[in-house]
């Protein structure tokens, strides 16, 4: 079946936008009303945050060392209170907690020691752990998983890049 997407939405769609749609649509479970922390903000992270807003996410927080990245979140909506450069010591566990959020769902897709710590730390008992070292864990149970692919995700990735909801930060996905 021939879908009309332009071609930068073509090269990127199968990666880094596929990749990311399943580790918050399929692996999270993000949908509408949900509170996301969101870890790494490169491709794939800049994807995540779109595409959970896509799913009607009524919160999401994120987390990056690079303010660029961050700043860049901003553009896309994410509200600045709610947007976390690690390098400026403002900590998204302690803003959680402090500020009684509940957090449905974190999404690390850096899974460094810190940032697991993070997730897990942010995400309390009940709320779903995806990291892209493999490990998902749902309520209280830790799984093996992982952000790939799944091919029944891709017309619905393909609907979301036709919908021009996303954005690279060239105003094409």
């Amino acid at each position: 079946m021939w879908l009309a997407v332009s071609s930068p939405v073509a090269a990127i769609a199968p990666d880094a936008v596929l990749t990311a749609y399943h580790a918050v649509k399929t692996q999270a479970r993000v949908g509408p009303g949900m509170t996301v922390i969101i870890y790494g903000l490169g491709g794939l992270g800049s994807n995540a945050v779109q595409i959970a807003m896509h799913l009607g996410a009524k919160r999401i927080l994120v987390v990056d060392r690079r303010r660029s990245a961050v700043d860049q979140a901003i553009k896309l909506g994410v509200a600045e209170s709610d947007a976390f450069c690690l390098d400026e010591g403002k900590k998204v566990e302690e803003y959680v907690s402090t500020n009684g959020i509940y957090v449905d769902a974190t999404i690390d897709f850096v899974s460094s020691g810190e940032t697991f710590l993070s997730a897990q730390q942010a995400g309390k008992y009940f709320s779903s752990v995806c990291s892209s070292a493999g490990l998902i864990r749902d309520s209280m149970h830790w799984r093996l998983g992982g952000h790939g692919r799944s091919d029944r995700s891709e017309p619905n990735v393909c609907a979301y890049a036709r919908s021009g909801e996303s954005s690279q930060g060239t105003g094409e996905l």
